[in-house]
């Protein structure tokens, strides 16, 4: 009996160990092996696989600097000019004309007068005056143009409003291009700057170009002919 109980127990253990054998689960993967059996190593710094690296993400941007500010557009428009300015332009007629900033060399700009700002440009056949605005008794530095000179005038007002009146008027010589009157009513116009056409004087002397808006009147004092011997010509 006892060899026969024995072999049964003997079958029983080595049933058990072969059911044992076929349920345990795989052990893990060593990762060095499969990297091994896969060629070369990756890299540590690649992406997992099936990931997406977008072109900022390869090439991250240089993050800005303490202190530094982000770039900004100036939105403030053009200032009055502080150097001197001897430079030329050639107008549209193909004229080419020297460019004047009467107010450059000036140490500070003169108070504004009373009333809406304005700002001046004028033509003559040589030269290009530009920077013009009225000083705190509404009269804007002086001008140099020929005998019978016809010369453009470009007037801005900043603060009008489109379809406002301008008076202009021609109180001691010259006179419109088209007109003999000596003042004319002009509509401003969307862009707010009045252009027209002067024609000096065949005297030589002052002559002057007046702007009335909104009540307050501004000067344009232009001196036909050579300058006097104790000025210096532009």
């Amino acid at each position: 009996m006892k060899p026969r109980l024995l072999a049964v127990l003997f079958l029983l253990l080595a049933a058990a160990a072969i059911l044992w054998k076929t349920t345990r689960p795989d052990p893990p993967a060593d990762p060095r092996n499969a990297a091994a059996g896969a060629g070369d190593t990756p890299r540590r710094d690649a992406p997992p696989a099936g990931s997406a690296i977008s072109p900022s993400d390869a090439n991250p941007r240089e993050p800005r600097k303490p202190g530094e500010a982000a770039a900004t557009t100036d939105r403030q428009g053009p200032a009055v000019t502080k150097a001197t300015r001897r430079d030329s332009v050639t107008s549209p007629d193909g004229t080419r004309r020297t460019i004047i900033d009467p107010m450059a060399s000036w140490s500070e700009l003169p108070a504004w007068p009373e009333g809406p700002r304005l700002f001046a440009e004028v033509d003559t056949g040589s030269r290009r005056y530009v920077n013009l605005r009225p000083d705190d008794v509404g009269e804007m530095p002086r001008i140099r143009a020929e005998a019978e000179e016809r010369i453009e005038l470009r007037v801005n007002f900043p603060d009008g409003e489109p379809g406002e009146k301008i008076f202009v008027e021609l109180p001691n010589g010259g006179s419109f291009a088209d007109s003999d009157a000596q003042g004319r009513v002009f509509e401003l116009p969307e862009n707010l700057t009045l252009s027209f056409p002067y024609v000096t004087d065949d005297a030589r002397g002052h002559c002057n170009v007046k702007l009335r808006h909104r009540g307050h009147t501004r000067s344009l004092p232009i001196w036909v002919g050579e300058l006097p011997e104790t000025e210096i010509a532009h």
